[in-house]
């Protein structure tokens, strides 16, 4: 297995170097998550106490790097390839010693900046062209226009005026087309921002051979309306729902109506039409999850699996049935994945309870709470 190197560069865009680290996995411990509307998601680096190892970060200069740290350095993973990379948020020290250290991937600075459209543009553009546009004022965000495929149902652009870049991303990948197929997006290694339709490949990335499912019958409904707020030119938000859908074959099955007024924060009219129309489509049936066993996966044909190579949006076979990754998370040498939806801990469920808006923007049902 190639050795992982910890390495810190000034914030970007500059990215000047500061250290390269290599860690032991016996002695310091490490752990990263990818997932859906991420990318690359969370990292913790925990170092070891031992007097061999203090001594090793002094030499290599990490215990001075840490002490001179600002906020927002870039933090690599490495092992021939970039791992995981994010920015800085926490540092802890112990007696000046490096206790540990913590970051969050770059899908959380698209938070930073706000979405201004130029008075020249179009007064509609396709979602791609505005998440395009948008993403556009990061300026260390790299951007292709072949990583955007889509959404590509048409928008005003009014309408995300100073909205911050996050949120319009997520807003018109939450909405999609209004097909019933759901987008996600993803900020990787560049960082680059990408987004994907998930539509099940005709051959998996991985199969699992040791998991649990998991199939939720709550979530499906028959009838959706969507409220949301709509803001006009002076700035005043009028509430505002959009006509209910109704699924009348699903009525038929299950014999009775299951309706349901979803939350969607402060989006326009059409954005809130097709997320009723995604909402119908993709509770049109029970919701199926499953969690993989540490170590769980192969690669397709039996390939050996790398585990820190694994990634949230990859696709996995767990019996007959195929999944894209939700969530990875590698830990002290090993690996964990969900698919489908996650399993939200007792600590999302509550969390869940405290805001509709915040369940939506985290893809999960307003009033069950389970992920979509």
């Amino acid at each position: 297995m190639a050795k992982l190197f910890l390495r810190m560069y000034t914030p970007l865009p500059r990215r000047e170097p500061i250290v390269s680290f290599p860690l032991e996995l016996e002695a310091e411990r490490v752990e990263f998550t990818t997932a859906k509307n991420a990318g690359f998601a969370t990292l913790k680096v925990t170092f070891a106490s031992e007097q061999a190892r203090r001594r090793a970060y002094e030499a290599n200069g990490l215990t001075r790097a840490i002490a001179g740290v600002k906020g927002r350095e870039h933090i690599e993973l490495w092992a021939g390839r970039v791992v995981w990379e994010g920015q800085l948020t926490v540092v802890e020290r112990t007696n000046g010693q490096p206790r540990s250290l913590d970051a969050e991937g770059y899908a959380v600075a698209l938070q930073e900046r706000l979405y201004r459209p130029g008075k020249a543009n179009p007064a509609q553009l396709p979602a791609r062209e505005i998440i395009l546009a948008a993403a556009r004022t990061v300026p260390f965000i790299v951007l292709h226009p072949n990583d955007i495929p889509g959404p590509t149902a048409t928008y005003p652009v009014k309408d995300f005026h100073e909205l911050p870049v996050r949120d319009v991303v997520e807003k018109l990948v939450q909405a999609g087309d209004g097909d019933g197929v759901a987008w996600s997006y993803y900020v990787w290694e560049g960082p680059r921002l990408v987004t994907v339709r998930h539509e099940e490949p005709g051959q998996p990335d991985y199969v699992a051979t040791r998991y649990e499912e998991r199939v939720t019958f709550t979530p499906m409904l028959t009838r959706v309306t969507v409220q949301y707020q709509l803001k006009d030119e002076t700035g005043n938000q009028a509430s505002m729902r959009t006509p209910q859908l109704v699924n009348t074959a699903l009525e038929s099955d299950v014999g009775r109506q299951i309706e349901r007024i979803v939350e969607a924060g402060t989006v326009t009219g059409l954005t809130a039409s097709r997320y009723a129309a995604y909402l119908l489509g993709h509770y049109a049936g029970p919701v199926y999850a499953a969690k993989v066993g540490k170590n769980g996966l192969h690669g397709f044909g039996g390939r050996p699996v790398v585990p820190w190579l694994v990634r949230a949006g990859q696709w996995v076979q767990a019996g007959e049935e195929m999944y894209v990754i939700a969530r990875t998370q590698f830990r002290d040498g090993e690996l964990e994945v969900e698919l489908g939806s996650p399993w939200p801990s007792e600590a999302e469920l509550f969390r869940n309870l405290v805001s509709a808006v915040n369940r939506l923007q985290r893809r999960q049902l307003p009033l069950s709470g389970g992920r979509w």
